[in-house]
């Protein structure tokens, strides 16, 4: 018969390894989302959502056969 010791498995919820470990994939989550955020911002503040939108009316325009 073949004991099992407490603790020792990695998926053991009381292991206090794997707990920190399980923390950094939120960190950076947020670190991602706080970068992308501040792009946006960025973007927006220097107006290129406007150029965007005129290259995208300017390809519509062109595959219709109208510019």
């Amino acid at each position: 018969m073949i004991r099992e010791e407490q603790g020792t498995c990695p998926r053991d919820p009381g292991n206090s390894d794997m707990n920190n470990k399980e923390e950094i994939p939120g960190v950076v989550t947020l670190v991602m989302l706080a970068a992308s955020i501040a792009a946006l911002i960025f973007g927006v503040c220097r107006g290129e959502h406007l150029i965007v939108l005129q290259k995208a009316v300017n390809i519509c325009m062109e595959c219709i056969g109208i510019g």
